[in-house]
């Protein structure tokens, strides 16, 4: 076969064919680019963890309490003497994970609400009046109700987020559901004689699937900030677990002093959402090309 012959150039044509929409996206948009290089970049440093450090994030050393950033340890350690490099690129494998699960959680459910309130009016009225209920709520209150009624374990406080995210996302699909139903196109297909949910997942879940990805990334931001908020008032995760929000309420009553002990993991965290928050617009202006010529 001619795929199979040594220095034939298909293999670099085939290369060339995938990397090339690449450029051309990091050209067309390089906050997008940036935004997921940084996200890339994060993940990886989280995922191979042991590979950059070899310290163990939960090694205490009381001779070593407190100290300042030095070579030995290049963002200082904690009132326990912990590194807390380590436990910055330790705590960035719960971080992130929080953010990916509320945003996969949310969104899944969200869509599901929004596609069955927006295309069954019968549960318009009752489902949507829930979502309103919820939303009356501000996020962090709701997330602080939740924890103070069940045990601070990680899965917990991913559904504490997620509750308070989904009517953002039901709300939005709603909205295109509404739209979408009485386009020329919906309206065909059920002339058609077409089942109800095909409909649904054929036609109008794929041309409404732009603004529910742009806003999972949203939400993916606004859950690791709402992590660190519920640790930082004692609602969070189990300090036995490092994350970003742990590290910096570990560190708060060190705040005037050391400074160091909150202020790394906070930057590291304000990276991290800048980045998620410069795909979703970039995303945004990708999917949806009147946004890009506006701006």
């Amino acid at each position: 076969m001619p795929s199979s012959i040594p220095g034939s150039g298909i293999e670099g044509n085939a290369m060339t064919t995938i990397t090339f929409p690449m450029r051309r996206i990091a050209r067309r948009h390089p906050g997008l680019a940036l935004g997921a290089a940084i996200l890339a970049a994060l993940c990886l440093l989280a995922l191979c963890a042991p590979l950059v450090t070899p310290v163990d994030p939960g090694f205490v050393d009381m001779s070593q309490r407190a100290k300042a950033p030095s070579w030995d340890h290049i963002f200082g350690t904690d009132m326990l003497g912990r590194d807390l490099f380590a436990r910055i690129i330790y705590g960035g494998r719960l971080s992130l994970s929080i953010g990916v699960a509320v945003a996969l959680i949310a969104t899944v459910a969200g869509t599901v609400i929004g596609l069955v309130a927006g295309y069954v009016r019968l549960a318009d009225a009752i489902l949507m009046r829930i979502m309103d209920g919820v939303m009356s709520i501000p996020s962090v209150l709701l997330a602080v109700a939740l924890m103070a009624l069940s045990t601070g374990s990680i899965g917990n406080v991913i559904v504490a987020i997620s509750i308070s995210g989904v009517p953002r996302i039901a709300r939005l699909v709603r909205g295109s559901v509404l739209s979408l139903r009485e386009a020329v196109f919906v309206e065909a297909v059920i002339g058609g004689g077409v089942g109800t949910g095909r409909i649904i997942f054929r036609h109008i879940l794929p041309n409404a699937a732009a603004p529910i990805i742009v806003n999972a990334t949203y939400l993916c931001a606004g859950a690791m900030l709402s992590e660190a908020v519920l640790c930082f008032i004692g609602a969070g995760t189990p300090p036995t677990v490092p994350s970003w929000g742990n590290i910096m309420a570990e560190g708060r009553t060190l705040w005037m002093v050391k400074p160091h002990i909150v202020a790394f993991p906070a930057l590291i965290l304000s990276i991290a959402i800048l980045a998620v928050n410069m795909v979703g617009d970039g995303l945004r202006d990708m999917l949806d090309p009147r946004a890009g010529r506006r701006n």
